[in-house]
Order: C-alpha cells, then sequence, then structure tokens
C-alpha cells in the first residue's frame, strides 16, 4: 500500500457536513482540504481529507481506523485515497481506449 497525504474516510452519517468533517479532522492535523462525497441511494457518505503532512495521514489511519473519531458518532473506515483498492487510480480496472481508436463491442 502506497502512502499518501490523502485518506478516504467511509461510513461517514449522511447528515454530516463538510464543514464539520473539516472541524472533526483537522483536529488531527492540518488540514488542506475535505472533500465529501455523497453517493446517491448510499447509506453513508465518503471524504477525502487531503492533509499537509503524510505523517499525520499515516497516524489517523493507524489510530483511528474501525473507531469513531472524536466529534463523530460512528465508526469509520480508513484508507489511503488510491491505495492498492483501485480508489484513486484514474479510469479503474479498465484500460483507456487510446484517443480515436476502435471501440470494443457492443459499441462497434
Amino acid at each position: 500500500v502506497r502512502e499518501s497525504d490523502r485518506v478516504l474516510i467511509q461510513g461517514v452519517a449522511l447528515d454530516v457536513t463538510e464543514e464539520k468533517l473539516n472541524q472533526v479532522f483537522s483536529q488531527y492535523g492540518p488540514l488542506v482540504s475535505v472533500q465529501k462525497m455523497d453517493t446517491p441511494g448510499a447509506s453513508y457518505s465518503s471524504c477525502i481529507v487531503h492533509f499537509q503532512i503524510q505523517a499525520q495521514a499515516k497516524w489517523l489511519l493507524e489510530n483511528v481506523n474501525n473507531n469513531i473519531p472524536l466529534g463523530l458518532e460512528t465508526p469509520v473506515g480508513i484508507t489511503y485515497a488510491g491505495s492498492a483498492d483501485g480508489l484513486g487510480q484514474g479510469y479503474g480496472k479498465a484500460t483507456p481506449v487510446a484517443s480515436g481508436a476502435a471501440a470494443a463491442a457492443p459499441y462497434e
């Protein structure tokens, strides 16, 4: 798993705002940004937290993963954003088609 200064937080309650997430995770170190991501029909939200210092992202992952962060009410799952599970790696598992190349069926 490649370490990063960005972590993916999963299991965030739907009613938690981006402002609240910023308050919660800034307790663990200075942040560059927090981006909340809601998926229609999902029972929870996710967010990307970008720390100024990679060591703080690592500490959060090692110490808060599957626990309840101070200021939230439910446990969250934490992974590095762009880690081996494929998140943040571009287009997923499919091989991108070069511009102008013929597309595979059923698009032919």
